[in-house]
């Protein structure tokens, strides 16, 4: 056999299932579907850790424009988009499979007219200290798509997990079995990769270049590096001159999350604690992401490739996201009790909740509006690229054979006297071939 197959050969498997066995058709409508389902599993996994529509909605907005996802659609990199839109469901799954996702409406620990002093909330798994072995399972399901999706998360998940069941003692039980599809899907491929294991780590499909971000901008949710004194590329009126439109931009976008994941971690009691893990998760993420990059997985035009940040950053960005959710809980608390004392003081508390809510969302809605307007605006022959970043002409690439699909990993080598060409058919044309990497 030429190679191995990989574990993300599952995830196309299923994407053809739900194409109705054309995985082509299925990859097509999942990049024109990227942004919406980024944003509808953002929605939910919000819904794990608030339960104000104002916030999960601006949680979706945030995730369907994240320069992350932009940066994915650009380059074609299937994996990073699908472990783009499975992060939110993993944190979930976690939140979920430890007890500590927010309760909703009868379930909310929150004093409320419907209880006495001192009584307690009906029991339900997955909230209010209660772990839930079903959360546990979906969140294993769910990480075995996103790390086959991007392998090089593997190590950060392992870790965060390792973390999470030794700190939670008894309530972390339960999230040891999120690791088990995971491991029963890279166990195997680890064993065919024993002579080369940087193979673990290789993106799936073919190595493509890239410049990888510093962890400063990776931490402003930016992959891919971009001139902090730089314009807008793509955007004549956004180039030039002494404004740095580019780092105007990624601040505008990911200022305000990191201000209220801040603010997070000086919330009382279980929001503080909460969000300090994610806060951690985050830093373990990026560094996992940092170390990745100094691995050398591929090659493309005599140009050495390390895994692609992007999926890291995801990683981290929703972390960091889901600290800043905990963080606007309690600011909008403060408001809350600041209403109840007068009149003026809940104007003043609703134009400031209003103000907020704006500041919120104009980055991720003007980072949407600039590769928007760069995909539409660019020359052609080119590709759009993320707001803050340059666009990379596009070179057709012949469909790749087995041998070029392995060769990059290092899974497969030339017999001493070459490969032997096929021989030729006299049946007619081939079969077509279905899938995006055949």
């Amino acid at each position: 056999m030429p190679g191995h197959g990989d574990p993300f050969d599952y995830v196309l498997w299923t994407l053809g299932l739900i194409g109705g066995g054309d995985a082509n058709a299925a990859m097509a409508w999942l990049l024109l579907l990227g942004a919406p389902l980024s944003g509808l599993t953002a929605w939910f996994a919000a819904g794990g850790v608030t339960e104000r529509r104002r916030l999960r909605f601006a949680a979706a907005i945030f995730w369907a424009a994240a320069p992350a996802l932009q940066a994915a659609l650009n380059q074609g990199r299937a994996g990073a988009l699908i472990a783009h839109i499975m992060l939110p469901l993993v944190i979930l799954g976690l939140l979920r499979a430890t007890g500590s996702a927010a309760g909703h409406g009868r379930f909310n620990p929150t004093p409320t007219p419907g209880y006495a002093p001192g009584e307690q909330p009906p029991a339900k798994a997955g909230i209010n200290g209660l772990p839930s072995w079903t959360a546990a399972a979906a969140a294993g399901l769910a990480l075995a798509v996103t790390t086959a999706s991007a392998p090089s998360l593997i190590l950060p998940a392992a870790v965060v997990i390792v973390l999470c069941g030794v700190l939670l003692r008894r309530r972390g039980r339960t999230v040891w079995w999120a690791l088990l599809p995971s491991a029963a899907l890279f166990i195997p491929f680890a064993l065919s990769t024993l002579d080369r294991p940087r193979a673990l780590l290789a993106d799936p499909g073919l190595p493509l270049g890239f410049d990888a971000a510093p962890l400063w901008q990776q931490i402003l949710g930016q992959p891919l590096s971009f001139d902090p004194a730089g314009g807008l590329q793509g955007l004549a009126a956004f180039q030039g001159g002494a404004v740095p439109w580019a780092l105007l931009l990624a601040l505008l976008i990911a200022g305000p999350v990191l201000a209220l994941a801040v603010v997070g971690l000086f919330s009382a009691g279980r929001r503080a604690r909460t969000a300090r893990w994610f806060w951690t998760g985050s830093l373990i993420t990026l560094a996992g992401g940092w170390l990745a990059g100094h691995v050398a997985t591929g090659m493309n035009a005599d140009v050495m490739v390390s895994p692609f940040p992007g999926p890291a950053v995801s990683a981290a960005s929703f972390a960091l996201l889901a600290a800043a959710l905990l963080g606007s809980e309690q600011l909008l608390s403060a408001a809350d009790r600041a209403s109840a004392a007068g009149a003026k003081t809940r104007t003043a508390a609703r134009s400031g909740l209003a103000l907020g809510l704006v500041v919120l969302l104009v980055g991720p809605m003007a980072g949407m509006a600039a590769w928007s307007a760069q995909s539409l605006l660019r020359p052609a022959g080119t590709a759009a690229a993320p707001a803050t970043q340059a666009a990379a002409p596009l070179r057709p690439r012949p469909i790749p054979g087995p041998e070029e699909r392995w060769a990059h990993r290092g899974l497969w080598r030339p017999p001493p006297d070459g490969p032997s060409p096929p021989p030729p058919s006299t049946a007619g044309p081939a079969p077509n071939r279905r899938g995006p990497c055949c």
